[in-house]
């Protein structure tokens, strides 16, 4: 109940034409990437290149193996299709939001 209450909430908030669904893969990468990166920071101070290379590894055959297991029932297709979406979305923002960062320490720095 309290779900359909924020699903149709968001539906109003949302221009048209945008899903439900993506806000909400959406959301749930920003989330993640919060909660990731402080433990890379951490990583990469310690500067533990094998522990890195290890998680970055598991990772990638974590990802690997879901999308074996994903494109051989067919069943989410759709959903898989809507979180690559959504990641190159989110990849984007960081793009852009580092290079403003970089630009406007450049600009301080003179």
């Amino acid at each position: 109940m309290i779900g359909s209450l924020i699903a149709a909430n968001i539906n109003y908030l949302l221009p048209t034409g945008v899903r439900v669904e993506y806000v909400y893969i959406f959301i749930g990468i920003i989330i993640i990437y919060l909660m990731v990166h402080p433990l890379v920071n951490w990583v990469v101070s310690m500067q533990s290149t094998k522990l890195l290379a290890y998680v970055t590894s598991s990772l990638a055959f974590l990802v690997l193996f879901l999308l074996g297991i994903i494109l051989t029932t067919v069943l989410n297709l759709r959903l898989f299709a809507m979180t690559l979406q959504c990641l190159a979305i989110f990849g984007g923002c960081l793009i852009i939001i580092h290079a403003l960062q970089h630009l406007f320490r450049k600009n301080k720095s003179i």
